[in-house]
């Protein structure tokens, strides 16, 4: 059973808070391609958020119970880690992505040679 719907079979009350902030997420992102963007939402959501965690509290789950659960909470499963704007990729996503080559039968380490090397592919400016 997932965390949403054991809350939703313990807690009804909160079931439609969630379903409530689900709705909410999706008028916004509707109302953003349209010309009338909602002007209240991060209230609303703020609201919401606030009383599902209250809710929480109250049936005794710890408050980020229904946030999501990533196997690396540092790249939250996307592979790179962010650090402002700059996402940098982390070593697992290198290997599959070089594994992934590898597939192709692309031998990158026999191509990477003096002999190969293409000037004209490099600026002759930064």
């Amino acid at each position: 059973m997932t965390r949403v719907r054991e809350i939703e079979e313990k807690c009804p009350d909160l079931a439609v808070l969630t379903r409530e902030r689900q709705e909410l997420v999706m008028r916004a992102a509707r109302s953003a391609f349209s010309a009338v963007l909602a002007a209240d939402v991060e209230e609303k959501m703020a609201g919401l958020n606030e009383k599902i965690v209250e809710g929480l509290k109250k049936a005794g789950y710890p408050v980020d119970y229904l946030s999501p659960i990533f196997d690396c909470a540092d790249r939250q499963d996307t592979g790179y880690v962010y650090a402002g704007s700059v996402r940098t990729p982390r070593a697992c996503l290198k290997r599959r992505y070089m594994d992934a080559l590898a597939r192709t039968g692309a031998d990158l380490v026999s191509m990477q040679t003096f002999e190969n090397f293409d000037e004209s592919r490099c600026p002759a400016t930064m």
